[in-house]
């Protein structure tokens, strides 16, 4: 179920978001987030305190920590070789900015969207090598090297499966992944990689 302690919702939102499910992600970020008086008979379970500390009695810093780790996974990920631009963007989230988070690989990123949509962004390379983007929408890409043919870094690396993951005998409801845009760009360190939407999403009525 979604509504469990603190530690537990701050897992299921970074698996939500993990799964490409924002809406589902911040919709148990939102229970996390449910307001919890000490003390008060009418303010009892899990959710957060006023403080905003995790109200998994008397207090649980793991809440706290996956709901953070939670809302970057919803923006942010890099676990499968690719630095990927908003990956699990809530509807609800329509426009906003960030800056200051960072990938795998040494690179920080600052992203503005609008119409739940990439707008514009700035990707700093803090140890240099191959910079690979996975974007919902195309790109218009300035700064460092856009390279024609895909290739590693060994930083962003997904690790790989060993014997007691494998599942293969296991039957599975097939998933429908999102189409996504790469690109792969060769930095140096302390390159600005400037990016925008190459084409603007047309808005509902």
């Amino acid at each position: 179920g979604d509504y469990a302690t603190g530690w537990s919702m701050g897992w299921k939102v970074n698996l939500w978001a993990r799964m490409y499910d924002g809406d589902k992600a911040l919709q148990i970020l939102s229970k996390l987030l449910r307001l919890v008086k000490e003390n008060d008979p009418n303010f009892s379970g899990s959710g957060s305190y006023p403080n905003l500390f995790d109200a998994h009695p008397p207090f649980q810093i793991d809440g706290n920590f996956g709901a953070t780790a939670g809302i970057v996974e919803m923006l942010l990920q890099s676990h499968d070789g690719y630095v990927h631009l908003l990956p699990a963007l809530p509807n609800k989230w329509q426009q906003g900015f960030i800056s200051g988070i960072k990938s795998r690989g040494g690179f920080e990123i600052e992203m503005q969207w609008q119409n739940s949509i990439l707008n514009k962004g700035k990707i700093k390379s803090h140890a240099g090598g191959v910079l690979p983007i996975k974007s919902s929408i195309p790109l218009k890409i300035s700064g460092g090297k856009v390279l024609t043919q895909s290739q590693e870094n060994h930083l962003l690396k997904p690790i790989a499966e060993i014997e007691y993951l494998n599942v293969d005998k296991v039957q599975y409801a097939p998933m429908k992944f999102p189409k996504f845009y790469t690109y792969t760009i060769a930095t140096e360190i302390g390159d600005v990689i400037t990016m925008e939407a190459a084409v603007q999403k047309k808005t509902k009525r």
